[in-house]
């Protein structure tokens, strides 16, 4: 730690020992004798355990050391990402940080930001919608203070010369913060405002327009980055501490103090006076502003440390973001234009058929696709087939619906739900399936427009995959027998075999006297032959369902003009209700992908992990981001580093108190020759009367 202090002027940076992060850990084997496959459990209990810091660097110095990675830690800062320390369980909101500072177009919004808000002086109001509703001006001036302090940490991100930096508590809380309650995180507005919340006026947090109750505001103006409101709490909270403010009130005690002779128990109060009605909350006016601020930061911190679905946060960061930037016009439905929105917007069409009659194209537009949760392997092209497929409609008899794509973003973020609910345990599990994601991904047979034959040919397809799913059904009712490796025809023949040894157990039945057990003599080879006849119907549908899916992935082969690659991919391991979030992005420029696990940034040299993850330790992908391949290299820009130097140490200078004395001596030319004269005689440290210790 030291070593890095000299070099960078950070202490953050600290690697753990192998062996200390081994004790931590409470691993009592050296590295050399700890078996593998089960330290992702160990990891886990322990992230569950003891979230935080320490436990994530204990973490990264025993998978340092097995795979031998190099890290943000040993890299150039000038050619490196920086990493993002962990706040405890904030892994999500990490990964989805990294991926924002890896788009340059968001990048450049958001470190620009002051260009694209609405300015609130000249407007009052916002009549366009954001996420389909209408806005108000706390929402507004909200989503501005959330984009000051995500401009705040994309500079942290280009200029710190350190392997990692941690988002301050304050970005952390106001992403789960209602806009409203963001005046709770400037400190300096409470201690000035004289009754609380009610009259503790953020300039940037009011319905009213800019420029009115300046004096009010101004008290609270220059709280950016100097609040502490969340900074003790949320670091409490992190710790498993109890780090709320104490609620005061300056109210007096109902109950009068007790006397020196007062017996225990004894309430004080003389035999004909009731006691004292039990204590009230205050009325809301006289309520202390810690209190309201206890209950938000509470919510908020509960939240942050909570396991949170990465697609969610996204979705409340763009709209943070989005409800402050000024319009740039708006669409049909009164949905806002702006250049964030236009990195992601899908358009999309509906289609309805009732009774084999086609109804009139409904428009409409989403920022991501969603697919199903898996509940098979699979891959991404089946998966979009599913939402994009001839399917029923409802509970409406006669009634189908089909989906197709009328206008592709540059950024096409794809879903991959992974929570669902057992209806027979009535618990929530989560879906480990495989969905095998390409690298290049070809858009065209979504796009009705894009080919001619492009429509006839998806239904074609849609007809194949009907057969699809129905043969998949008849082979899961030939197989399935809900005992594991054992399948429909080796039960049936086993069961064959087992009853065609009743013959030999009548006999000895026979033998001692006892009745034989009656068996239907035809039953036995009737078995035999219907297990041979499941096997090569087995044998069949697989052929069958090879030949059609070979006809359905040949459809498109010719059509690969819309082609996407694959930029990003965020990672879930763990089970429904906790787990660990990274990120994989990929570096088109140098032609590289990393991962970013919290504070460390590797170089991936397995693929598999991306694009195939099927172990536990590799994870689920849950969100897949693809990027235009004609603009790839302008919107996906992971490296964007301009490090400050450090600052030179200065040299150590070593004080003593005769110096001082030295110097005033030298001054008036009384000076002692022994003090300063080389081997002179004069003690330079003087005995010191100090307090015995027995050590």
């Amino acid at each position: 730690m030291l070593n890095n202090w000299l070099l960078t002027g950070r202490t953050d940076g600290y690697t753990m020992d192998v062996n200390e992060a081994l004790r931590y850990l409470n691993i009592d084997q050296a590295i050399g004798d700890v078996d593998q496959t089960v330290l992702p459990v160990l990891f886990e209990s322990a992230r569950n355990d003891r979230p935080g810091d320490t436990t994530e660097k204990a973490i990264t110095a025993i998978q340092q050391h097995l795979t031998g990675k190099t890290s943000s830690a040993s890299r150039s800062p000038e050619t490196w990402p920086v990493g993002l320390t962990s706040h405890g369980n904030t892994c999500y909101l990490n990964s989805l940080l990294q991926y924002y500072f890896s788009i340059k177009p968001l990048r450049d919004i958001v470190l620009d930001y002051d260009k694209y808000k609405l300015d609130t002086s000249a407007c009052t109001e916002k009549q366009e919608r954001v996420g389909q509703r209408k806005i108000s001006m706390v929402e507004i001036k909200g989503g501005q203070r959330f984009a000051e302090d995500l401009m705040h940490l994309f500079q942290r991100m280009i200029k710190d010369p350190g392997p990692a930096v941690k988002p301050e508590e304050d970005l952390v809380c106001r992403a789960f913060l209602e806009p409203k309650d963001y005046a709770l995180l400037a400190s300096a507005a409470y201690e000035q405002a004289p009754n609380g919340l009610e009259n503790a006026v953020d300039e940037k947090l009011t319905d009213a327009p800019d420029g009115q109750d300046a004096a009010t505001a101004s008290a609270a103006a220059d709280t950016r980055h100097e609040s502490n409101a969340s900074s003790a709490t949320l670091q409490g909270i992190m710790n498993g501490e109890d780090g709320d403010v104490q609620m005061t009130n300056d109210e007096k005690p109902l109950t009068p103090p007790t006397t020196p002779d007062q017996k225990p128990g004894d309430s004080g109060q003389p035999p004909d006076q009731k006691p004292p009605l039990p204590p009230r909350d205050p009325p809301r006016s006289r309520r202390t502003s810690t209190t309201v601020k206890e209950q938000a930061l509470a919510e908020a911190k509960r939240n942050a440390t909570l396991q949170q679905d990465v697609t969610e946060v996204h979705d409340g960061i763009m709209f943070r973001l989005r409800s402050g930037m000024m319009p740039s016009g708006v669409d049909e439905s009164e949905e806002q234009k702006d250049p964030l929105r236009d990195l992601y917007l899908i358009g999309m069409t509906e289609r309805h058929i009732d009774n084999n009659v086609e109804g009139k194209p409904i428009s409409g537009t989403d920022s991501s696709i969603t697919l199903n949760i898996p509940t098979e392997n699979t891959n991404i092209y089946a998966g979009l087939d599913q939402i994009f497929d001839l399917q029923p409609y409802g509970n409406k008899p006669g009634v189908e619906i089909y989906k197709s794509v009328r206008d592709l973003p540059p950024l096409l973020q794809i879903s991959t739900p992974r929570i669902d609910f057992d209806k027979v345990t009535g618990s929530t599990y989560k879906s480990d399936k495989l969905v095998r994601l390409e690298d290049e991904l070809y858009m065209d047979r979504y796009v009705d427009t894009s080919h001619p034959e492009v429509p006839e040919r998806r239904r074609r397809c849609w007809g194949w995959r009907k057969q699809l799913q129905q043969l998949k059904e008849e082979q899961k009712a030939l197989v399935h027998t809900g005992v594991d490796q054992l399948d429909g025809p080796t039960a049936v023949s086993e069961t064959a075999q087992y009853l065609g040894g009743f013959a030999q157990a009548n006999d000895m039945l026979r033998d001692v006297g006892m009745d034989e057990i009656e068996l239907n003599p035809d039953l036995p080879p009737r078995l035999t032959t219907e297990a041979r006849e499941q096997a090569k119907r087995l044998e069949s549908l697989k052929i069958e369902m090879e030949s059609i899916q070979s006809m359905v992935d040949s459809q498109f082969e010719d059509l690969k003009n819309l082609k996407y690659r694959l930029a990003a991919v965020f990672i879930h391991r763990g089970s429904s209700g906790a787990g660990h979030y990274w990120v994989y992005i990929h570096d088109f420029a140098n032609n590289i992908w990393r991962q970013y696990n919290d504070e460390r940034v590797d170089e991936v040299t397995n693929l598999e992990d991306i694009f195939e993850a099927k172990t536990w330790n590799q994870g689920t992908p849950t969100y897949a981001v693809y990027v235009r391949d004609d603009m790839k290299d302008q919107l996906v820009r992971p490296v964007c580093r301009e490090p400050e130097k450090a600052p030179s140490p200065e040299p150590v200078q070593w004080n003593n108190p005769t110096d001082d004395v030295a110097m005033k001596d030298s001054s008036s030319g009384t000076v002692d020759p022994k003090m300063v004269e080389e081997g002179g005689q004069a003690s330079w440290d003087q005995p010191r009367s100090v307090a015995h210790a027995k050590w």
